[in-house]
């Protein structure tokens, strides 16, 4: 990163994290975390380059919704390769990040959408859409 890349962030605290950054080991979730700001002060390795590709807008949706995919899949869920999921509302932003998710880390994907976004959520990667 450099003074003045356009970058996004997540700035929750980070204490199940801990074992990578024992600094956050201390961060709590109460009344004063959390930020609706134009400009935050967070810690580098919170910090993300924007994408080119992306709007600031659509890069501030990725953190959490990347997140939540990751952590429901692999976290919680323990999905491994060769393994088959099933991913409700997979054309929404956690489901979209999820079938990429899921595809990219060898598992079987059936995603769930309307029947307008079947060839979308089949671009995404999706083995089978109903």
């Amino acid at each position: 990163l450099a003074v003045g890349d356009e970058v996004y962030s997540y700035t929750r605290p980070a204490f199940d994290m801990k074992d990578e950054h024992p600094e956050a080991a201390g961060e709590l979730i109460d009344n004063n975390t959390g930020s609706y700001a134009e400009y935050v002060v967070v810690p580098a390795w919170k910090v993300a380059k924007k994408p080119k590709s992306l709007t600031l807008t659509h890069a501030a949706c990725v953190p959490l919704a990347g997140l939540t995919a990751w952590q429901a899949l692999f976290v919680h869920g323990k999905a491994a390769a060769g393994q088959t999921v099933l991913i409700l509302a997979a054309s929404g932003g956690v489901g979209g990040f999820a079938v990429q998710f899921a595809k990219a880390k060898g598992l079987t994907v059936i995603g769930t959408c309307s029947a307008r976004n079947v060839d979308y959520v089949k671009s995404l990667g999706a083995d089978r859409v109903v």
